[in-house]
């Protein structure tokens, strides 16, 4: 049986649909369960909604501006301008107890930009409350 593997930046709340919240949201609007009651998220689970709203993101605007920090260039934070030429995809979830790089709770997963890693935060592109 696979492993299953959660994560304390997402919690799932008691919708059917649209269920998984980031941990800075205290309290589903829909259900009303509160974040301390809720288990967390698995990360599969996450990885896959986050994905389905970055192309989301992508698909609907014609320009959009993603703040990241590059992996290769940590001295400060750029902005992308994401255009519809342009490839970008999730490569992963940072880790929980792990924090790569020492960039801490800003950022929530790595993404491949035009084959260029960078770290980014969800919320930052209009993430659906799912």
């Amino acid at each position: 049986m696979p492993q299953i593997i959660t994560t304390e930046r997402y919690w799932d709340c008691e919708c059917e649909h649209d269920y998984i919240h980031k941990a800075c949201v205290l309290q589903c609007d829909k259900c009303n369960s509160l974040q301390d009651d809720q288990p967390n998220s698995h990360t599969n689970e996450v990885q896959a909604m986050l994905t389905k709203d970055l192309a989301r993101v992508t698909a609907e605007m014609e320009d959009i501006l993603i703040p990241v920090l590059f992996v290769d260039d940590q001295e400060g934070i750029c902005h992308l301008q994401v255009e519809k030429e342009d490839t970008i995809e999730i490569v992963t979830l940072l880790s929980d107890v792990i924090t790569p790089y020492g960039v801490g709770d800003a950022y929530d997963l790595i993404l491949n930009f035009n084959g260029r890693q960078c770290f980014a935060d969800s919320l930052d592109w209009g993430m659906s409350d799912a």
